[in-house]
């Protein structure tokens, strides 16, 4: 268990949901403003993300993730809320 700082899931949702709503790179500009960002135990960061085409239609979702750690979850929780 772990969220890994994001990645998983942002790249995840921009995928399955055909949205470019979901950026890897505004999440990671978002997320870690009082921590070292580091890009996740699983280092992810460097992971590609979904490319939406023009006329996708976007499909509705939802994407959990869990964190146990309490300066992450914190972090997580402000860039979600900088990004609505």
């Amino acid at each position: 268990v772990g969220c890994n700082k994001g990645h998983d899931a942002i790249r995840t949702a921009r995928m399955g949901m055909f949205t470019p709503d979901f950026d890897a790179n505004q999440w990671e500009n978002a997320f870690g403003n009082n921590m070292t960002f580091d890009g996740g135990a699983c280092k992810q960061e460097s992971s590609s993300q979904a490319t939406i085409n023009v006329g996708m239609q976007p499909r509705t979702g939802e994407m959990h993730c869990i964190e146990p750690m309490p300066s992450t979850f914190r972090e997580l929780q402000a860039a979600s809320e900088q990004l609505g």
